[in-house]
């Protein structure tokens, strides 16, 4: 029974020499056909998808829990938002955006080159704001894609609180309340001018400001951009009155000569429901007013205890003074309580603010600060709503009667509920409106650049400071500084700007921790964001606005990047300082740098880096091409002998230059074809594969294409037949090229296991492209192989073809190649040299000390990440911006997504599963300090959040018997719950759109103002801070795992997502990914190479040689600046089949050639050096190529990468595996029967070949080693 192994052989042997008679026989035929099936393949190419949109996608992890929380969040969301970022920097480092911090005078800060700033940003906000494009006849603007809370019903024109509101600013001037403090008090002051104005009747909202955060905000000026007319007009009101009070204040204070305190607005009044009425039903119907202070005088003392709890007032005064004002509050109290009408109530305030002023003096002897707190308690005695135990609903009948009237124009009596209710909302309105706005905030227009600096260190450190994030008044009336977004939510600095922070930071009080204090500022940002394209609620408004446009995917790409590409032509001339930018040498901004990104820069990235660089690939192309023409062609020879016509000839008969260029084409062909079947296959590409397979394609290709050149050189006899050479080249050649190209092919399917989508993309279209390379080189290539055969049996000379006038002779042609400088080379100095035992020793040890040295490198060493600055190209606004994010301003934007499952938000345990992820998420040490998750979700997010609102009507009594709720508490019952979010989301609950998805009884999207609507799904903002390295994104993102992670069950589902959760997730598993890819790539060889050959000892020993090679790789991935990643994973994937190619056809030579394990060395050496060097310098040459790509990336990850690769292969593959082969190498496959060669001695071989031993068995061996010369030949 034969060998299975010959069996094999045999089997092989038929089908290659079958396949090549038929070729000789038509070679046009098969060339043709093969041609027309790669020009077919090709044409899938029209049509090829490269994702260039969710690249997002492209990184995750497949098996990670990231992968179904995408698909949660995008299913009732669409996907993240599109950021926008504008930033003005320093252009010099070391400079500072506010410098000299000793400046005092606001006119010298305006005229130092830094000083305008703050303009700077408003210019580079307003090209944001005034961005606008045309698509399908319709205009759109910014409004129509950012995110943006929706106007509460409350406040839209024409609805009843728009109107109270309005009338509640109109009566005031009427209120008895002002008038008693105007006449009783006020007119006796010549200097007092009130200027309080009013909002117009028809008052409302019909849009609010997009989503934003910018230093600008912490400032008046924030008001000059995206500020709708509705909030302009309030805004006015707020600072009339406001500058009313605080004059009067003011005065007051002067006039007793006191210090005064922090400014007085009518707005902290209105926070603090200080002016505003509490209506009250009486028994008999009639509606009974009683202000807040009221309350505190019905009960006997209470006034009197508010102001004893003012220990410094009291400590400075004396008891003496004390008991006097004690008994003059006492008989204020006692005198208002029998007041029967508005005059009395004038004459007594006017009485007790005589009084007062006398007891100021008093005080005012003894402590100037304590006479201002006295001076201040007095004016809050008279402007507060003096209570009355009558019927006459003292300082409040003019919002009362207009409330009526709202109800009594329409014919509607409203009920007991109906009015509470309305009374409730007007007092949300008042709480919410009152605290909205840029009125309260200093204008930077006069402040210098060291106010400028304070006001931001001090507003760095309320963002922190409990005492003022428990006090909503505390920013608006003036007692702390303060950065909000207009909405009054707080705004981290950090989230705005950066620069050099000082040693030490201030203490906040009960905290035991210290807020920043910036030294200087070198950077200042706008942030904004668009809706993503996909967002449902979006889609659903824009269909609404412009209902003749068919709103598919595409349009809506279109329209957002059409925005984008406005934005950034705007911002494009200021970064690159366009003459008239204002940031031109010169101008008024020329000291600054700009530096800016749109939701579509990062896709703009890697869509320039997906796409294919034609010049570069055709000349990595033709550099290959020209090498190959000059290691196949014997042009040189001929050249040298010139002089000699008969040998010239021969050379230039014998050489195969046109050959090789024609075998280059045909990969050029093949890789082309191969992504052209991918894309009929519908296999998505991405910038990996458009970046690498082109030039992996030609690597791979090359080097067994030389397979099949260097066997026609070699094999070539002009005294035997064309079908005899054919079956001949065919028989050595074939098997060798199917045994690698399959073994790149199995490697790469089954590195498809790895679960990251890049990877799996780039490994289908590698196999492709190494299997449509085989087949046309089978189907192209060896056809034109038989056409340069039968040239070459013509005697036409190479590249002119024409016919040599000299005899040719195949003996003196096999003479001369012998005596080529390589084959010189190898028989005389290489192969003698690394057969010798000290050459081995050396050897194992010199790979053996790399190898260890790069394993641990790549243990200790590897870096992991990949940065946007590392992909983007240089001097791009891209890597400018990316830069900046990466250094200075370090945050990530991110989401508390919460969906609902077995049970809703009206169940208690559902709002207070969410509460308590948000109240964890806070105290997590990666969140942004100075902004809070209970500040951004509606239920908790103040007087205008779910809870908050369900608060102030329950004050109303319109919600009894339901129980008692605030935004810390929820809702218990609910009914309760359910009936009071319909009455919220009615009233300001659209505010929340955005960041709500409802659902109806039956499961399906609908409208949260649907009657059977119910919340389903809700996200929080939240930013991560301080994110600063690689290992720091990966701690923020356990951190907050951590945190929410225990909160979920089966009924709700709570996670974090965001673009870090994205990106990173795929560092968790990194090196399982990696260690995945490598052990299926070497199943894949070590599968493969045994098919062929039968020989799992061989197969191992490739394998392990393989395996070396890439972790050698790993090792010196530190040294030259590559960090793991997914790419540089799919780097390594591509090395394995740059390694089969260096190893496989060597492994295969040895295990065919005869005589004992040095000899065999040396024979396969002798074949496979000079193929091998050809392939690898080729490879090197044209890879090197990539070095000149516009990409610093490409040239880190792919050129130098690539080349290192085939330098490593090539030595591991020519140089270790030979010695190692030559030590525990398998047993030759073509020995005769029964005889061991390894068993031989070295004495015996060199009696051998010196001819001194003659016997019989040693001329058979001989003979029998002359006789199979040819299946020796491998390339």
């Amino acid at each position: 029974m034969r060998d299975p192994r010959q069996r094999l052989r045999d089997f092989a042997d038929r089908v290659f020499v079958g396949y090549a008679n038929l070729v000789v026989r038509r070679p046009a035929v098969i060339g043709l056909c093969g041609l027309l099936l790669a020009v077919a393949f090709s044409l899938g190419l029209l049509i090829v998808d490269v994702e260039k949109r969710d690249l997002n996608a492209l990184w995750i992890d497949l098996d990670s829990r990231v992968v179904d929380e995408r698909k949660v969040f995008e299913d009732e969301f669409g996907g993240l938002t599109r950021k926008t970022t504008c930033a003005v920097s320093v252009a010099t480092l070391g400079d500072s955006l506010f410098p000299g911090s000793n400046e005092t005078s606001a006119t010298t800060a305006r005229t130092t080159p830094s000083g305008n700033a703050l303009d700077a940003l408003q210019g580079c906000m307003k090209v944001w704001q005034d961005t606008e494009v045309t698509m399908d006849n319709k205009i759109f603007v910014l409004h129509d894609v950012c995110e943006r809370p929706q106007v509460p019903v409350l406040f839209q024109p024409g609805q009843s609180s728009a109107q109270l509101y309005s009338s509640y600013t109109r009566c005031l001037q009427a209120n008895p309340i002002f008038q008693l403090l105007y006449q009783g008090v006020l007119l006796q002051y010549p200097w007092f001018n009130p200027s309080f104005s009013a909002l117009k009747s028809a008052w409302g909202l019909t849009e609010l400001p997009c989503s934003r955060a910018s230093v600008l905000d912490c400032f008046r000026e924030g008001q000059n951009i995206d500020w709708p007319e509705g909030l302009r007009e309030l805004d006015s009101v707020s600072a009339a009155a406001a500058a009313s009070l605080t004059t009067t204040y003011g005065a007051l204070a002067e006039e007793v000569g006191a210090q005064p305190i922090q400014s007085l607005t009518v707005s902290a009044y209105l926070t603090n429901s200080s002016l505003f009425p509490c209506w009250l039903l009486r028994s008999d119907g009639n509606i009974t007013c009683l202000g807040e202070m009221g309350h505190f005088v019905l009960e006997q003392g209470a006034l009197i205890r508010s102001l004893y709890t003012v220990e410094p007032f009291f400590s400075a005064i004396g008891a003496s003074s004390t008991t006097l004002i004690s008994a003059t509050i006492q008989q204020f109290i006692s005198q208002v309580g029998m007041a029967t009408n508005t005059q009395e109530l004038q004459t007594i305030a006017k009485n007790a603010h005589q009084t007062f002023f006398t007891l100021l003096g008093m005080a005012a002897q003894q402590d100037r600060e304590a006479a201002s707190l006295v001076a201040y308690m007095d004016l809050l005695t008279k402007i507060n709503d003096l209570p009355t135990r009558t019927n006459e609903p003292i300082g409040s009948e003019c919002v009362r009667d207009t409330s009526m009237a709202y109800y009594t124009d329409r014919g509607q009596t409203p009920s007991t509920q109906e009015m509470g209710q309305a009374v409730g909302q007007l007092r949300t309105a008042i709480l919410f409106l009152g605290s909205l706005g840029y009125w309260w905030r200093p204008s930077y227009q006069a402040m210098s650049n060291s106010d400028i600096l304070e006001h931001i260190n001090m507003a760095t450190h309320s963002q922190i400071n409990p005492a003022v994030r428990n006090d909503p008044t505390a920013c608006l009336s003036g007692e702390a500084r303060c950065c909000q977004q207009w909405s009054s939510a707080t705004i981290a600095t950090s989230l705005m700007l950066s620069g050099q922070e000082a040693s030490k930071g201030m203490p906040v009080a009960g905290t035991g921790f210290s807020s920043k204090v910036y030294k200087t500022i070198t950077t200042i940002r706008l942030g904004a964001e668009n809706y993503n394209e996909n967002n449902p609620f979006w889609i659903d408004q824009m269909k609404a606005a412009f209902p003749t446009i068919d709103w598919t995917k595409a349009k809506r790409e279109e329209l957002m990047e059409k925005l984008d590409e406005k934005m950034n032509a705007g911002w494009l001339k200021m970064y690159k300082r366009e003459v008239g930018s204002n940031y031109s040498s010169g101008e008024a901004y020329s000291s600054f740098r700009l530096d800016f990104s749109t939701g579509s820069s990062l896709t703009d990235i890697l869509k320039e880096a997906s796409e294919l660089e034609g010049n570069l690939i055709g000349l990595s192309y033709g550099v290959m091409a020209a090498l190959v023409v000059l290691s196949l062609g014997n042009y040189l020879e001929a050249l040298v002998n010139i002089r000699q016509k008969d040998c010239a000839q021969r050379y230039m008969v014998d050489s195969h230059g046109i050959l090789g260029l024609c075998g280059v084409l045909v990969v050029a062909l093949s890789s082309v074809a191969g992504l052209g079947f991918s894309s009929y296959v519908q296999i998505t590409f991405n910038p990996l594969t458009t970046s690498l397979v082109p030039f992996v394609a030609l690597g791979l290709g090359v080097d067994d294409m030389f397979v099949f050149a260097h066997a026609v050189t070699v094999l070539n006899d002009r005294s035997r037949s064309i079908g005899d050479n054919m079956c001949a080249v065919m028989r050595l050649a074939g098997p060798s090229v199917c045994l690698t190209s399959v073994a790149n092919a199995v490697a790469f399917i089954l590195i498809y296991y790895v679960p990251v989508a890049a990877v799996r993309q780039l490994v289908l279209v590698l196999m492709i492209s190494v299997l449509a390379n085989l087949v046309f080189l089978f189907l192209l290539f060896v056809p034109i192989m038989v056409f340069d055969l039968k040239r070459n049996h013509a005697g036409r000379m190479d590249l002119i073809f024409v016919k040599a006038s000299a005899k040719l002779n195949d003996s003196e042609r096999s003479d001369e190649e012998k005596n080529t400088l390589v084959g010189k080379f190898i028989d005389k100095v290489y192969a003698p040299v690394l057969s010798k035992a000290p050459v081995k020793v050396a050897v194992l040890l010199l790979f053996s000390g790399f190898f260890c040295w790069t394993l641990y490198n790549a243990i200790e060493n590897t870096k992991q990440g990949l940065r946007v600055s590392d992909i983007a190209l240089k001097d791009s606004y891209q890597r400018d911006m990316a830069r900046l994010t990466e250094n200075e301003i370090t945050t990530q934007s991110c989401y508390l997504m919460a969906v609902t499952k077995n049970y809703s938000f009206s169940n208690a345990v559902g709002q207070q599963r969410v509460m308590d992820a948000l109240n964890t998420l806070d105290e997590n040490t990666w969140r942004i300090r100075g902004m809070r998750l209970n500040d951004a979700n509606f239920l908790t997010n103040g007087s205008s959040s779910l809870l908050g609102f369900y608060s102030g009507i329950q004050q109303s009594g319109a919600l009894n018997p339901c129980p008692a709720a605030n935004v810390s508490t929820p809702i218990a019952v609910p009914q309760c719950y359910d009936t009071f979010f319909k009455q919220w989301y009615a009233s300001v609950g659209p505010f929340y759109a955005p960041f709500l998805v409802c659902h109806d009884a039956n499961g399906m999207r609908v409208g949260c103002n649907h009657a059977d609507a119910s919340v389903h799904a809700v996200r929080t903002p939240f930013n991560l801070d301080r994110l600063y390295t690689h290992d720091d994104h990966i701690s923020a993102i356990e951190a907050t795992r951590a945190r929410v992670d225990p909160l979920n069950d089966d009924k709700m589902q709570l996670f974090s997502i965001g673009y870090i959760f994205y990106f990173w997730e795929q560092y968790f598993g990194i090196v399982n990914t990696l260690i995945a890819a490598i052990g299926f790539g070497l199943l894949g060889v070590f599968f493969v190479t045994f098919i062929f050959q039968l020989n799992p000892w061989l197969s191992a020993i490739v394998c392990l040689i393989i395996l070396m090679i890439d972790i050698e790789l790993i090792g010196l991935m530190d040294p030259i600046g590559v960090k793991l990643n997914a790419i540089s994973i799919a780097n390594l994937v591509v090395s394995i089949g740059m390694a089969v190619e260096f190893t496989a056809h060597y492994a295969r030579a040895f295990l065919l050639a005869q005589g004992n394990r040095n000899e065999r060395m040396k024979t396969a050496l002798h074949e496979m050096l000079k193929p091998m060097f050809n392939g690898a310098l080729s490879t090197i040459i044209a890879l090197s190529v990539l070095s000149m790509a516009r990409f610093p990336f490409f040239r880190i990850y792919y050129a130098i990468t690539y080349v290192l690769m085939v330098i490593i292969a090539f030595a591991n593959g020519l140089v270790l595996l030979p010695v190692l082969l030559s030590v525990i190498g398998p047993g030759s496959q073509a020995a005769p029967a029964g005889h061991d060669y390894d068993k031989q001695t070295d004495e015996e071989m060199h009696a051998l070949d010196s001819g001194k031993q003659e016997s019989k068995a040693d001329l058979a061996a001989a003979a029998a080693r002359d006789a199979s010369a040819e299946e020796q030949m491998m390339y």
